[in-house]
């Protein structure tokens, strides 16, 4: 891993963490739980470590975004000009 794709993997868990202990009431989750959970490891290839570490990072890009769109989404939008999202 890079040290970008580190710093968005430790952001991405401590958020999760953050977002878990206020819904559940539990213990801090690790890597190896969440993994037990959903089937997926925290990777930053997934768009919400990448829309989280621009909101850390990049207040006001965040705040002036209105559509996150994965790069399909931004071709079909730019050949069609509507936005849609296929997941």
């Amino acid at each position: 891993m890079t040290r970008k794709e580190t710093q968005l993997t430790r952001l991405l868990l401590g958020l999760i963490n953050v977002y878990y202990l206020k819904q559940k009431n539990e213990k801090i989750l690790s890597i190896n739980k969440i993994f037990k959970i959903s089937g997926l490891e925290i990777n930053p290839i997934f768009s919400v470590p990448k829309i989280m570490w621009i909101k850390e990072n990049a207040p006001e890009a965040y705040i002036r975004t209105m559509e996150w769109l994965s790069m399909t989404d931004y071709i079909i939008f730019k050949l069609t000009g509507e936005i849609i999202s296929s997941y």
